[in-house]
């Protein structure tokens, strides 16, 4: 074989292995999950706001806060759905786990509130390859949410609260619709 010949076959060996790996770069780089959610809460007595964030959601990172209420609120519902009207998917980078922020905000200066959960993690519905870790507060890594302890948010300090989903296999899509239930009050529950 020439010389021309071996440096034409090597060339276009060379550009096939290339285009090989571009397209799978780009066909692994990232998987969608159309994940609905709601946080539901109970409010007594208590006067504040609640945010929620996400972390590492390649989509476009969500966020939504309920105005300050005051204790004459009985309760307060948000939450984030997909499909008709607001269509909000949480979108993971191969690798990336998303994290959901609650931030739990006291407005009265005369008392404390109190956060507690209805469980130690969001409930998810139907869950086709996702998982989802405990609820921390208090930095990372945090200290574990438990039903017999009722956090203390004092006036002028927020507290986050914290939980994450994961996908069990990058190359698979994932479903679900999670939920989650906590109470605030101006009482200690647990005392």
């Amino acid at each position: 074989m020439s010389l021309k010949a071996k440096l034409v076959s090597t060339v276009a060996a060379f550009l096939m292995v290339l285009a090989l790996m571009v397209v799978g770069v780009f066909a692994a780089t990232s998987g969608s999950i159309q994940m609905g959610g709601s946080l539901t809460f109970n409010a007594t007595d208590v006067v504040g706001r609640v945010d929620l964030a996400t972390v590492g959601n390649s989509g476009g990172e969500i966020t939504k806060t309920t105005e300050d209420f005051d204790a004459t609120d009985d309760s307060v519902d948000f939450s984030w759905t997909t499909g008709e009207g607001e269509a909000i998917d949480l979108v993971f980078s191969e690798g990336t786990d998303i994290t959901v922020n609650i931030t739990v905000t006291n407005n009265a200066s005369d008392r404390p509130m109190y956060v507690t959960f209805g469980s130690v993690e969001p409930s998810i519905t139907d869950p086709v390859n996702v998982d989802v870790k405990a609820i921390t507060y208090g930095g990372t890594p945090g200290t574990p949410v438990t039903l017999d302890n009722a956090v203390e948010v004092e006036y002028g300090t927020p507290v986050v609260f914290s939980f994450t989903f994961s996908v069990q296999n990058d190359n698979l899509g994932a479903s679900g619709s999670w939920s989650l239930n906590m109470s605030l009050s101006n009482e200690n529950p647990n005392a």
